[in-house]
């Protein structure tokens, strides 16, 4: 889906999904894989491993707030009932540190 690249104080982010398809192209229901690269140099190849989070949705971006705090930002649920939803995030480790809003 549609990925999203952020800097940071001296690292870059790309956030994506990928929504697997069975072989007729239908989507699966409920199986949306979102995770997290980053790099301090875009330009070395040298991209961490892909950091996984639960989040069922797509278009997803990151976010910080002015006290260093990190949020995953992105359109939750099925179309066309999407919602924006939000929630802070640890970018190492991928787990949720609060509720989704």
């Amino acid at each position: 889906m549609a990925p999203s690249i952020r800097y940071h104080e001296g690292t870059f982010y790309i956030v994506c999904t990928n929504i697997s398809h069975e072989k007729d192209g239908h989507s699966i229901p409920n199986d949306c894989q979102n995770f997290i690269l980053s790099t301090t140099d875009i330009w070395s190849n040298d991209w961490n491993d892909p950091v996984f989070y639960e989040f069922f949705g797509i278009d997803t971006s990151l976010f910080w707030d002015d006290d260093g705090r990190s949020y995953l930002v992105g359109a939750g649920s099925p179309a066309p009932a999407s919602r924006i939803k939000q929630f802070e995030i640890d970018l190492k480790t991928g787990k949720r540190l609060s509720e989704e809003v």
